[in-house]
C-alpha cells in the first residue's frame, strides 16, 4: 500500500511627607505714625504663605526631577532586566539543587548515591568516576555496567509527570502554528498513562515510552505542518509529561526510536521499499521534477534535498531534528511557508511502507507488542519525502495499528492535506535516576524510581 492519503482538508481521525516649612516668629512691634497697627503683622504672614508656597512648588519640582532621573537610570542601566534574570537565576538554582537532591553526587573523591545519603556518610558502593549506564546486547537483553539486569524491555516504571502546567494552550495550535484549524480550542491536557520500557538509547539512559497514545489528536495541514510539526509534537510532550524535578525531559517518538528495535528483516525490508515512482529508499529521483517544484521553506534545510539542482544537499538537518526555534515557528525568516524551484526538484526517497508489520520485522516480542499492538494511531516526530511519479510528497511518518506509514500534508504540485493523529511521549532516564526493581512485574505493580509516588 502505497501513501495515497493526499487529499486537501482529508481528516485522518477521528500577561515622604514633606517637612514643616521654617517659619520666623512674627511679634507685634509698636505701630509707627500713619500706620494699621495690624498692616504689618499682615504684610509679614501673606509674605510667608508666599515663600512657603514657592518653596513647596520647587521641592515638588526637584522631586520630579529626581524621580525621573531614577526612573531613567533603572531602565537604561538594565536594573529590571537584571532583576528578571536574577529570579530566573534563583529558579534554575532550585531546580539543579532538587535534581542534585535525587541524582549521584561526588564529594572529596568519594560518590554517593544522593545528597541525603552525603549528609548521612553513606557511601556508594559503585565508586566509579564514570557515569552507571545502561546497554543492550545482541539479544536485546539490558546490562547495567555490563552486568546482566532484572529490568527488561517492556517492563512497567513508576514514572510520574512533575511539570509547571498540565495543560498546552490552544493558541500554539492555532493555524498560524500547525496550519489546521481542527485543534481542539480546549487545548490539550497531560493525560494519566503508564510507562514502559521501550530500551537503552545512544547515551546509555533506559529510555520509556507510554503504553499507550494520548486521548486527544493534534491536527497539521500543509506546508506549515511539514515545517513546524517536529517541533509542536516535541513540544507538546516536553512541556506536558516532564519531570523538572527529575531532570526528565520528555518527547515524542521518532522513527529512529522504532528503527532501532528493527531486526535484519526488518532493515531489509525498508532498503528493498520502492516508491510509486519507482524510486529505491535511500535513492535519489533520477528525473527531477520540473513541473511540478513547490516545497515547504524548511526542505531546503534537510539533507537529501536538491533545488534547482540534479545533486542534493548533504550536511543538512535531519529528518527528526526541529529547524526553528519557537519564536521563529510563526516568523520565519523568509516570511513565507513553501517555494517553487526556479528549474527542478531533486529529493531522496525517505518513505517506506509497512502494511501489517510482520513481529519477525523487530527483534524484540515485547518491543513489537508497545509499537505494532496499541490498537491506535500516533505520530512519530519525524518527516519524510515520498517520490510519486508525478510530484514529490512530504509527510510526517505515523503507525496505524500494525502499519508503519505517514501523511502527506503536502506535496511539490501545491496540494495539502489535514490528518489529527494522536501522540506517545518518550522520557530518558539520566544517570542519576536508580530504579528498584519489583517480582511480577505488570502496570500495577511497576519497577519502582525513589521519590515518584
Amino acid at each position: 500500500m502505497n501513501n495515497k492519503e493526499l487529499k486537501p482538508n482529508a481528516n485522518t481521525v477521528g500577561v515622604a511627607p514633606l517637612g514643616d516649612p521654617h517659619f520666623k516668629e512674627i511679634t507685634k512691634n509698636t505701630p509707627t505714625p500713619n500706620s494699621n497697627p495690624n498692616s504689618k503683622i499682615h504684610t509679614l504672614a501673606s509674605d510667608h504663605s508666599a515663600i512657603t508656597l514657592i518653596a513647596l512648588v520647587i521641592t515638588i519640582i526637584v522631586m520630579l526631577i529626581l524621580v525621573g532621573v531614577s526612573v531613567s537610570i533603572a531602565i537604561n542601566g538594565g536594573l529590571f532586566s537584571t532583576a528578571k534574570k536574577a529570579t530566573a537565576d534563583t529558579q534554575a538554582n532550585i531546580d539543579a539543587e532538587q535534581r542534585l537532591a535525587s541524582g549521584r553526587i561526588k564529594v572529596d573523591g568519594k560518590w554517593y548515591n544522593s545528597l541525603e545519603d552525603y549528609t548521612k556518610g553513606i557511601e556508594s558502593s559503585d565508586q566509579n568516576d564514570e557515569p552507571s549506564k545502561w546497554a543492550q546486547d545482541a539479544e536485546e537483553n539490558i546490562t547495567y555496567d555490563g552486568k546482566p539486569s532484572e529490568i527488561k524491555i517492556g517492563d512497567y516504571v513508576n514514572y510520574k509527570p512533575e511539570t509547571k502546567t498540565t495543560t498546552y494552550e490552544s493558541s500554539k495550535l492555532g493555524e498560524n502554528y500547525t496550519g489546521s484549524s481542527s485543534n481542539d480550542s480546549d487545548g490539550l491536557t497531560t493525560d494519566s498513562l503508564n510507562w514502559r520500557v521501550l530500551g537503552v538509547d545512544e547515551n546509555g539512559c533506559l529510555t520509556l515510552i507510554s503504553d499507550k497514545p494520548t486521548t486527544k489528536a493534534v491536527f497539521f495541514w500543509g506546508a506549515t505542518g511539514y515545517n513546524n510539526g517536529v517541533y509542536i509534537l516535541n513540544d507538546i510532550c516536553e512541556r506536558l509529561y516532564s519531570n523538572t524535578k527529575l531532570g526528565i525531559k520528555a518527547r515524542s517518538i521518532t522513527i529512529e526510536d522504532i528503527e532501532a528495535g528493527f531486526s535484519d528483516d526488518g532493515k531489509k525490508a525498508r532498503e528493498d521499499y520502492t516508491s510509486s515512482g519507482n524510486v529505491k529508499y535511500g535513492k535519489t529521483n533520477e528525473s527531477p521534477y520540473s513541473s511540478s517544484k513547490q516545497y515547504p521553506i524548511i526542505y531546503k534545510e534537510e539533507n537529501g534535498s536538491g533545488i534547482d539542482s540534479t545533486t542534493v544537499k548533504s550536511g543538512g538537518i535531519g529528518e527528526s531534528v526541529p529547524y526553528y526555534n519557537e519564536t521563529q515557528l510563526t516568523q520565519k525568516t523568509e516570511n513565507k511557508e513553501s517555494d517553487t524551484a526556479t528549474s527542478n526538484l531533486t529529493c531522496i526517497q525517505t518513505y517506506y511502507y509497512f502494511e501489517n508489520t510482520p513481529e519477525n520485522y523487530c527483534k524484540n516480542e515485547k518491543f513489537y507488542e508497545m509499537i505494532f499492538e496499541t490498537t491506535s494511531n500516533y505520530w512519530l516526530a519525524s518527516r519524510y519525502v515520498n517520490c510519486d511519479s508525478n510530484y514529490a510528497g512530504f509527510g510526517l511518518r505515523r503507525v496505524n495499528y500494525a502499519n508503519l506509514l505517514g501523511s502527506d500534508l503536502f506535496n511539490s504540485g501545491g496540494n495539502a492535506g489535514n490528518y489529527g493523529i494522536y501522540l506517545r511521549p518518550v522520557v530518558s532516564l539520566g544517570f542519576n535516576i536508580s530504579i528498584e526493581t519489583v517480582d511480577n512485574n505488570s502496570d500495577t505493580n511497576p519497577h519502582k524510581i525513589p521519590g515518584v509516588k
